[in-house]
């Protein structure tokens, strides 16, 4: 309605899970649904200048998308919108695209526990 009112083009994004630090990759990679939910930091990179240059939504209008990195297996958030309206191409997959080490993740290229 916001957009509508005020003739704005709003994007609506529910963002997976984006840790900040190194303990929140190690919670992460120890949930059965945390790599395929992860959106590492260069793909945020990547999906917020998706944002700014896409020419979609149209003034007036809203779009709900959700911006997660690539899925190892079994994707759980559908990201075809992001990619019809925004053209956003995730890049990482769990744990590429970390700023820091991750070395407890059994996914991890640090090392297992």
């Amino acid at each position: 309605m916001y957009a509508q009112v005020h003739n704005l083009s709003v994007i609506i994004v529910r963002i997976g899970w984006f840790p900040s630090k190194t303990e929140e990759a190690q919670r992460l990679s120890q949930y059965e649904h945390g790599p395929r939910v992860y959106f590492s930091h260069d793909d945020a990179c990547r999906f917020f200048e998706c944002c700014v240059e896409s020419n979609d939504p149209q003034p007036g209008e809203c779009i709900t998308v959700f911006a997660t990195s690539r899925s190892p297996d079994t994707v759980r958030l559908d990201l075809t919108p992001a990619q019809r309206f925004l053209a956003y191409q995730p890049q990482d997959m769990w744990p590429q695209g970390l700023s820091f080490p991750n070395k407890q993740s059994r996914y991890s290229p640090y090392g297992t526990t």
